[in-house]
């Protein structure tokens, strides 16, 4: 029975460490696409070529789609004891 119970804790703090681990990388997600928002603005408002203003759109794109994808559940406490 105490075996039991040690194996839910650590199931559970194991689950608590990844989610934190999780909150960070799309914290971190949103830093860049917010950076990389703030440079498109400025790169257009400045008149950069049409390359360039495409190649940054793509990078927030990218950017976007990778902080969707860190912040959408991914079954964390759905361990089972």
């Amino acid at each position: 029975n105490d075996l039991r119970i040690t194996q839910a804790k650590t199931k559970l703090e194991l689950a608590e460490y990844k989610s934190a681990i999780a909150a960070q990388k799309a914290y971190n997600a949103e830093i860049k696409m917010e950076g990389a928002q703030t440079r498109l603005i400025f790169i257009k408002s400045n008149g950069a070529s049409p390359k360039e203003i495409q190649r940054i759109s793509k990078m927030v794109d990218d950017l976007r789609l990778n902080y969707l994808t860190q912040t959408i559940p991914t079954g964390v406490g759905k361990t089972s004891i």
